[in-house]
């Protein structure tokens, strides 16, 4: 076998001179240890038997982010993986072997708030961090009862901006089509895809409110294209009385 690069950079790549199975191995780095959530498929994988031929043979849809250096997918449920490989002279390249880890210090943030208020363009919720550790991003949930079932609202995970010694500010805004009362939870997003509540709070949206961001208060009279006619308007001439 040859070890081209050995994962010390979070990425690792060999070949192999003959054919025969073979079993990764893997050396964990500091801090983290591999996910108990998140298994490896049973069994061995065998580029040959994984139709449709594809090459590369794409294993999970998570890769690396060059300016996050990050994945770009974590999600379990969207990257298998595999301990042992049957491989032959000739296989497609395997690509995108992600294998989950766990870090061993301390996933939740730090909040030091959370609120949300109604503003002129909808219901705004604002929350800031002391301190982010592993934490991906953040999700937003709404509900119209307290104990009620909680809708999330945002359409992309909310990318986190603090790190483990730092926090950051965040907000959005939602515009629900009904006014009455409504209860916010933020879910923030460990890089493990562990997710934790913090909330509720509330806000209460009244008819008012809502027509304020329903109702635009400018309105623009876009420029029409001038219409062409080759046929000239008849001309009318009114003549003043003459003086006599």
């Amino acid at each position: 076998m040859n070890i081209i690069k050995d994962g010390s950079n979070g990425y690792y790549q060999f070949t192999v001179s003959q054919n025969g199975d073979y079993t990764l191995a893997y050396t964990l780095p500091a801090g983290f240890l591999l996910s108990t959530a998140c298994l490896a498929q049973p069994g061995q994988l065998d580029p040959a038997q994984s139709p449709p031929v594809a090459n590369p043979l794409v294993v999970g849809l998570g890769s690396k982010n060059g300016a996050t250096n990050q994945m770009t997918n974590w999600f379990c449920s969207d990257n298998p993986y595999y301990w042992i490989f049957r491989l032959e002279l000739g296989d497609q390249m395997i690509i995108n072997n992600n294998i989950p880890l766990t870090p061993t210090q301390p996933t939740g943030i730090t909040l030091s708030s959370f609120y949300a208020e109604v503003g002129q363009d909808g219901i705004l919720t604002y929350w800031t961090t002391e301190t982010e550790p592993n934490c991906a991003g953040f999700n937003l949930f709404r509900s119209n009862e307290e104990n009620g079932n909680y809708v999330k609202i945002n359409d992309n995970l909310i990318s986190a901006r603090g790190d483990a010694t730092s926090g950051a500010s965040y907000s959005y805004v939602d515009k629900p089509d009904l006014a009455g009362e409504y209860y916010y939870k933020l879910q923030p997003v460990s890089l493990d895809g562990d997710t934790t509540f913090h909330g509720p709070v509330f806000v209460t949206l009244t008819a008012v409110d809502l027509e304020k961001y329903a109702v635009p208060d400018n309105y623009t009279l876009s420029q029409n294209y001038p219409l062409r006619s080759t046929r000239k308007p008849p001309l009318s001439l009114v003549y003043p009385n003459p003086v006599l």
